[in-house]
């Protein structure tokens, strides 16, 4: 089985009407400088360097401070960014990228082409999306300040998509260079030639970034500044996005739907789809060095008896959808549409019984148990019965099923992972076990919204008090 998420493929932006985005303020008219936009995040982790992590927070903070040599718009395609254009040469092996000039880094440093080797040479080692790149280097060149160039050993089709933003951010030599780069302090506290310029990270709260003056894509940002609020708990990210009290956010995957819902009620925000280019893929990978698996048949069996299409919409509430075929959609010079497992291999578990059976070369269909809740409990009530009335009936004490002991676990269950998840929040920095609204958000805009807020802890008690009176009777 193998399916793309839509929503892996498709990141989802919640904007609050009246942020200064440069899309809508264009549609609008003339775009005004100001303000400040907060935007909900988790927890950051040790570094924001994505040349070193693909966690999803720092993908997200990256966006305000790194820039590359192009990046994906929101159709998919390549937009120039630090590169302004680029050329392979016809055998494949020669990529030749054109910079822009007089560009300078978020600290005022001068930016070459000298940076853009460093970064390959320095950071391929721990880029994750660069391993298959990094063999097949033959050379680099920087003939001058404004070109690079990369010689590859062979043609390499998938080479060019390993310098865009996402995977190939550009870092700066003279902060790097001759420094133990994963423990360099600028991982924390990043140079770059992003809208933003990172100002201060201050754990448990968020990271603040304001408006990089040297930004190569003048005359924009129009924000002053950005916050990047540390909000731990999803469910606590959407409530902060319902209550205005932040501008952008990226929800997890099962809030999406339930996003789409209040954007259509409340009228206050507008979810936005924006693609890219990074397939996000469910497969099941099977081992066919066992005997049974290798053979095509089962394999092919398996596929037929799996639902795929119920399984994104239970699962995943629609949000994916079945692959054709092994290679994504989304690679298009790579994929063959004429290949699609969907019409190959359709969701039909009879078919695939018989194809079972004819591997296992059974005249007759071979008979294949259903899964009876109530007939298993009956076997094993019978199996109880034998033993008490056979010779380890001394070992066998029979108790009737009693529904409430199953109620009492379920409460005892309950109250554990209520209380286990209070000390969980209470622990993580920025957590906000109580509900009220983040310190960083009460500086910037008040705590007045915190009215409207549901405490997180409130509802714990509650539902605890509630269940008070069965915990008597244990």
């Amino acid at each position: 089985m193998s399916g793309t998420f839509k929503w892996g493929l498709v990141a989802v932006c919640l904007l609050a009407l009246g942020v200064g985005h440069p899309d809508r303020a264009e549609a609008q008219g003339t775009p005004k400088r100001g303000g400040t936009a907060l935007v909900g995040v988790s927890v950051a982790g040790a570094t924001l360097n994505t040349q070193l992590t693909s966690a999803v927070t720092p993908l997200i903070i990256a966006d305000l401070w790194a820039s590359g040599l192009y990046k994906y718009d929101k159709t998919g395609a390549k937009k120039p960014q630090i590169a302004s254009s680029w050329e392979i040469s016809k055998d494949g092996k020669v990529y030749t990228f054109h910079l822009r000039p007089n560009l300078k880094w978020s600290d005022g440093h001068a930016f070459s082409s000298e940076d853009v080797a460093f970064t390959l040479k320095a950071f391929a080692q721990y880029n994750t999306y660069l391993v298959k790149v990094q063999p097949n280097l033959d050379r680099i060149e920087t003939p001058d300040a404004n070109t690079f160039v990369v010689h590859l050993k062979e043609p390499q089709s998938s080479a060019l998509e390993g310098f865009d933003k996402e995977v190939f951010p550009l870092m700066p030599k003279h902060i790097y260079d001759g420094t133990d780069i994963p423990t360099n302090p600028a991982n924390r506290a990043p140079v770059g030639m992003g809208p933003f310029r990172f100002v201060k990270w201050e754990e448990g709260r968020g990271i603040t970034f304001e408006r990089n003056e040297y930004y190569w894509d003048q005359p924009r940002p129009y924000l002053d500044s950005v916050v990047a609020v540390f909000i731990p708990n999803v469910q606590q990210q959407q409530n902060a996005l319902y209550r205005g009290e932040i501008d952008v956010l990226r929800p997890a995957l099962p809030q999406v739907g339930r996003t789409i819902e209040q954007a259509k009620a409340k009228g206050a925000f507008e979810v936005r789809e924006i693609k890219v280019n990074a397939a996000e893929r469910l497969s099941l990978d099977m081992n066919i060095t066992r005997d049974v698996l290798s053979k095509a048949l089962v394999r092919q069996a398996l596929l037929t008896a799996i639902d795929r299409e119920r399984i994104s919409k239970d699962v995943y509430q629609g949000l994916a959808f079945p692959a054709m075929n092994a290679i994504p959609e989304q690679f298009t010079m790579l994929t063959d549409p004429s290949v699609d497992y969907n019409k190959q291999f359709a969701y039909d578990p009879a078919k695939a019984g018989k194809m079972l059976d004819r591997h296992r070369g059974e005249a007759e269909p071979a008979r294949r148990p259903a899964v009876d809740q109530q007939g298993l409990q009956g076997a094993r009530l019978r199996r109880l019965d034998g033993l008490a009335d056979g010779p380890h009936r001394s070992r066998v004490r029979r108790r009737p099923l009693v529904p409430m002991q199953y109620g009492q676990r379920a409460v005892r269950q309950s109250d554990w992972l209520l209380q286990s998840r209070a000390r969980r929040d209470r622990r993580q920095g920025g957590g906000r076990a109580d509900g009220r609204t983040p310190a960083v958000v009460q500086e910037i805009r008040g705590d007045h919204r915190s009215r409207h807020a549901t405490s997180d802890a409130d509802q714990r008690q509650e539902v605890l008090r509630c269940f008070e009176s069965l915990r008597r009777h244990r």
